[in-house]
């Protein structure tokens, strides 16, 4: 029996034993196990001596900790042209199931919160070895005082940009700013970017201007009078962790509230909000 033949039964091609439940296209579990380790073991050998995963080729100075230059750019091609797929055919990028109505463009509302965990994680696990070695947790650079996790350009800048005095002009449209302004930026573009943030597409901004003269720029849940730049913010009536979250994108869901209340409903339902104000003596006025 050749492989082909081998497989078609059901049967591992190196011990001819049945697959399994828990076994691979060709291998049972146990083989799988110590064919992983094989490959594991010869790819390590391989990037240990120089030379290219792929085709067996010295990598040299251009290519990357695993390819040769010409490998690694079939692998980025590769990868972007199933990426593209993916995002044409509204499949999810994580588990290759249709992404559902409350998905993102490339993950399904299932695996939205896993990879965003993930993501955490990792960024927790960076930053803490960066302070761990004396090295600013943003820019990995060296740390002038060890007393602050940053070092002073990081200290300093705001969105990458230097942190200056306010010159009298929005930094975005170039407008006039009050003579009392602390803000680099005009209330127009700070709502504009608080939109932006909150996820929501551009083409919404002007019914989420609308929604906000609606509130009479009073927070939803306390009535607190809200100021941009100030403690303007965007929350979810249904959090994202919610089962039921119905989606990024659906105004109906977004309101406009006070920084600190947005921070202490946090993941919390609105149910759940109303008894935590209740027992911390806070009025709701919805």
């Amino acid at each position: 029996m050749n492989k082909q033949e081998i497989k078609a039964a059901g049967l591992c091609i190196w011990c001819k034993q049945p697959r399994g439940e828990y076994g691979t296209a060709s291998h049972c579990r146990p083989c799988a196990k110590r064919n992983n380790a094989d490959l594991l073991a010869r790819k390590k050998r391989k990037l240990a001596e120089g030379l290219c995963s792929a085709c067996n080729k010295p990598r040299g100075l251009n290519g990357t900790n695993t390819h040769c230059p010409a490998c690694a750019e079939k692998a980025r091609n590769r990868t972007n042209k199933n990426a593209d797929k993916r995002l044409n055919s509204r499949i999810c990028a994580e588990c290759n199931i249709p992404i559902d109505s409350k998905g993102t463009k490339r993950l399904c509302s299932k695996c939205v919160p896993v990879v965003n965990n993930r993501l955490s994680n990792k960024r927790h696990e960076w930053r803490a070895k960066r302070e761990a070695n004396g090295q600013c947790t943003e820019c990995g650079g060296a740390r002038d005082d060890l007393r602050f996790k940053l070092c002073r350009n990081c200290r300093t800048s705001d969105y990458g940009s230097p942190r200056t005095e306010p010159t009298g002009r929005c930094r975005d449209c170039g407008s006039e700013l009050k003579n009392d302004s602390t803000n680099r930026r005009c209330p127009d573009c700070i709502t504009h970017q608080l939109i932006r943030n909150a996820g929501l597409s551009s083409n919404f901004a002007p019914i989420m201007i609308k929604k906000l003269e609606r509130q009479n720029f009073k927070c939803y849940y306390t009535g607190v009078r809200l100021y941009a730049g100030v403690n303007l913010s965007i929350d979810h009536i249904i959090p994202k962790a919610s089962h039921n979250f119905p989606g990024i994108q659906c105004l109906d869901n977004v309101v406009w509230c006070d920084v600190i209340i947005n921070k202490r409903k946090s993941t919390k339902t609105i149910e759940e909000f109303r008894h935590y104000c209740k027992l911390c003596g806070v009025t709701l006025v919805v």
